[in-house]
């Protein structure tokens, strides 16, 4: 069941956001509500939240603070702001801590549906994700990664078999903590064995997959640009755009434009 926690300071809204997620998920959500961020980063850790449904503006600490100190120990918690400001800077911070989604109030009960709908739907892969990579684990029997010489080969083939893994599944919401986690390995040995192995850091590994996968797919004039980055992994389009340019020196529609001209 998916944990939903809503922080919001303004009790209407607050039990408005509750009423339409217990009504529309009551069988496959469990959800609780904070009053400010302080208590949404004790609660989110206790509780182990999936999802927050956060608002940016609250007294004491706000939305986009509470949500990096929670991301800082939990990682793979899901997050969409809330807010009734449309400021841009919001909309950056949002992008740097890689919201789900970014909503104006008053939000409408559809669209905050079909956000959690999306969630649930990325909930769902990442279990798919979770089982494959436990089959990557070395057969019974062998001993554990570690960074004693003697376990180096065994090492190697399970970074090996991780590369060769996201070669065909970059499209997953994938991280190194998530592998290491799943592995039972620290993430800076794994991290010293991935650069040893490919030349290249894990992130720098994934991104150059997940582009070269976006410019095959730009060739395509039926699909949309944003389309595309969620198909290579990346579900903020923003995102998307920001890191094609820095590895093409265009964006995507640029891209798409030259090539065909081309």
């Amino acid at each position: 069941m998916l944990r939903i926690l809503i922080a919001e300071d303004e009790p209407l809204e607050r039990q408005m956001l509750q009423d339409v997620l217990t009504w529309h998920f009551s069988y496959t959500a469990d959800v609780r509500t904070v009053s400010n961020g302080i208590d949404a980063v004790s609660m989110a850790s206790i509780w182990n939240a999936d999802v927050l449904l956060m608002d940016i503006e609250m007294p004491g600490m706000n939305g986009i603070q509470a949500m990096f100190r929670i991301l800082d120990t939990h990682p793979r918690t899901k997050c969409i702001f809330i807010t009734a400001y449309e400021k841009f800077e919001y909309a950056r911070e949002a992008v740097r801590l890689h919201a789900v989604d970014y909503l104006l109030k008053p939000v409408e009960d559809s669209e905050l549906v079909a956000v959690i709908e999306r969630v649930l739907a990325e909930k769902a892969r990442e279990k798919q994700l979770d089982e494959q990579l436990k089959a990557l684990r070395l057969p019974a029997g062998e001993e554990a990664p570690s960074e004693d010489t003697s376990s180096q080969s065994q090492t190697e083939r399970l970074v090996r078999k991780m590369g060769e893994f996201l070669q065909k599944n970059y499209q997953w919401d994938v991280s190194q903590e998530t592998i290491c986690d799943i592995l039972n390995m620290s993430t800076g040995h794994f991290s010293k064995m991935f650069r040893q192995c490919y030349g290249v850091k894990f992130i720098d590994y994934l991104t150059n997959i997940r582009v070269e996968a976006a410019k095959a797919l730009l060739d395509d004039p039926t699909k949309r640009t944003k389309e595309i980055g969620s198909m290579v992994g990346y579900q903020s389009s923003s995102y998307f755009s920001k890191i094609f340019k820095q590895k093409t020196g265009l964006t995507p529609s640029e891209y798409r434009n030259r090539h065909s001209s081309a």
